[in-house]
């Protein structure tokens, strides 16, 4: 007897805890924060990225993002990182910085 589709999302939705998908969103937002604080600190002050920190964390949308296993908190984390990282790239002209900033842009527009 062959399983359909559903099924199999169902069997496997039995077997994988929610847990384990929530983990890398949680894990996103968080780093997103704080690329957020460097960022904040490196264009202006410590307590621009302080600030930067503390309204990404207590934005509705994190806070939804953040626990639900979305795609959503992947492209902010990758777009945020594209963008901290094109920055460091106009400062210092490493060609490092401007190679990563590309992979990081990539991996925003596969989100």
């Amino acid at each position: 007897m062959l399983l359909r589709r559903r099924d199999w999302v169902y069997l496997l939705s039995l077997l994988i805890p929610t847990g384990v998908v929530r983990i890398p969103a949680a894990t996103a937002s968080l780093l997103t924060g704080l690329i957020l604080f460097a960022f904040g600190r490196r264009a202006a002050s410590y307590w621009v990225g302080v600030l930067a920190l503390a309204l990404w964390t207590i934005s509705p949308l994190t806070l939804t993002f953040g626990r639900a296993a979305t795609l959503e908190v992947f492209l902010a984390f990758f777009s945020t990182l594209a963008l901290y990282l094109g920055w460091r790239w106009a400062e210092s002209g490493s060609w490092w910085f401007a190679g990563f900033a590309g992979v990081a842009t990539s991996a925003a527009a596969c989100c």
